[in-house]
């Protein structure tokens, strides 16, 4: 189990506030999660975890993996690797990386860019446009290209 308390939160994936959920996905061979990535489950095996695509429809927002400091499935350039387990927070509030474009966004719905040709693929962004809902919400404004948000 990894621990969460004291740990740096401004940077992607770092935690804010306290009471988060978090749940264990298992990252598929060939596919690495930075920390503040996005995380889709597919509707016929919810214990994986994938990478939003604009034409995979059976793929559902789960939440966004945790920066773990002291999780041995984590290597040192802050990312999961293939055939470990991520920590993925599925309720709470969190720091991920902002679209490019978006700066005053406090309050207003959370998307994922889903279209893997956009520069911004992966990123959160305002907009609804090739993008996909996570139901959440933005909590803070973007300040060196990082934005809080709560799911």
């Amino acid at each position: 189990m990894s621990a969460y308390g004291n740990q740096q939160s401004n940077i992607a994936g770092g935690l804010y506030g306290v009471e988060p959920t978090i749940s264990s996905l298992v990252v598929p061979s060939g596919v690495s999660f930075a920390f503040g990535d996005a995380v889709f489950v597919d509707a016929g095996d919810a214990s994986k975890a994938y990478k939003a695509d604009s034409t995979d429809a059976s793929l559902a927002f789960r939440g966004v993996a945790v920066a773990s400091h002291r999780s041995y499935n984590s290597v040192d350039d802050g990312s999961y690797i293939g055939y470990t387990d991520m920590n993925v927070l599925t309720e709470g509030e969190i720091y991920v990386v902002a679209a490019s474009g978006i700066s005053a966004v406090a309050n207003l719905a959370a998307y994922v860019v889903n279209l893997i040709s956009d520069g911004d693929y992966g990123k959160f962004t305002s907009s609804a446009t090739n993008a996909i809902a996570t139901g959440g919400y933005f909590r803070s404004n973007v300040a060196d290209g990082l934005v809080r948000i709560e799911l």
